[in-house]
């Protein structure tokens, strides 16, 4: 995987501030929803890795999709819209969900 390190890092920092705010189960939850949301709806999966469509788009269905997300699941979705990396949602939420 090329973006293995990066995606462990992103949800090693996740992970930290859920800790912190002692919302690291409800985090995970939402982190094994985005990865079932991902592999049952091929349209998402295309979506987030598609560069032709705008981050903006991806950010509104995502924030539709997972409207009742905690707030660090929203905050990892930004920073990773952000840093151009929303590729790695996937991969970020899965590893998010070994490391719990």
């Amino acid at each position: 995987m090329s973006g293995s390190r990066a995606e462990i890092r992103y949800a090693k920092a996740v992970l930290s501030l859920a800790t912190d705010k002692k919302s690291a189960e409800v985090v995970n939850n939402d982190m094994k929803s985005i990865t079932n949301a991902i592999a049952q709806s091929e349209e998402l999966n295309q979506m987030l890795q598609s560069p032709v469509v705008r981050s903006s788009d991806k950010k509104e269905v995502l924030t539709s999709v997972f409207a009742n997300a905690n707030v660090s699941t929203t905050n990892l979705i930004d920073t990773l819209i952000t840093n151009k990396r929303l590729a790695l949602l996937n991969d970020v939420a899965a590893s998010y969900t070994q490391l719990f």
